[in-house]
């Protein structure tokens, strides 16, 4: 069986991810779950999928492996940010720990989507929960460099503040011209004299 056959494939995560920015994730630090549940939890998740007619073991592996793949790409090009200053490189709020149970939260909704039909409602709910905490974080994170892409507020802000840098430039230097100008007449008015 693959992910996409029975189960409705993992396009409910994946359209929940596209929602939340890593910047918006990694303001969040999700707390470590409790061993013991953890472990009843995915024992009652391995042995759902194992059996099941055809078995779903393999659309579960599947599905980590895939979201996992997404996480981990998501995760490595939001290091890396071009600005109008050139090139930074962003440095994460996030730790290692917090950034694996972010992987580890947006795996386990995507185990739930794959055997919704063969779970409780309780473990669908523990297996979605972190998750649930994660997508709710949208719009929270701040990265620190402008985007000037085409929402057009920055971009608007970006040139009224070049405008405002240029003419302040342009006006300091026209006051020191006037002003040595000033000084030079005075000079010879007074050697005039």
């Amino acid at each position: 069986m693959t992910i996409d056959q029975d189960s409705g494939g993992l396009d409910t995560v994946l359209s929940r991810l596209d929602t939340v920015s890593i910047t918006d994730m990694e303001v969040l630090s999700l707390p470590a779950p409790d061993p013991a549940e953890r472990r009843a939890l995915l024992e009652r998740v391995a042995a759902a999928a194992r059996d099941a007619r055809p078995s779903r073991a393999v659309a579960v592996d599947d599905a980590r492996r895939v979201v996992r793949d997404e996480m981990l790409r998501r995760l490595s090009s939001a290091g890396f940010q071009a600005s109008f200053a050139g090139v930074t490189w962003a440095a994460s709020p996030a730790r290692a720990a917090d950034r694996a149970r972010l992987v580890v939260a947006v795996e386990d909704a995507a185990v739930a989507d794959v055997l919704d039909d063969l779970l409780g409602d309780d473990d669908l709910a523990a297996l979605r929960a972190r998750f649930d905490i994660v997508a709710s974080m949208a719009g929270t994170g701040r990265s620190g460099v402008p985007n000037l892409g085409p929402n057009g507020a920055s971009a608007a802000a970006a040139i009224a503040a070049a405008t405002v840098v240029g003419a302040g430039t342009g006006g300091a230097g026209l006051i020191a011209g006037l002003v040595a100008l000033l000084r030079r007449r005075r000079r010879d008015s007074d050697d005039a004299d």
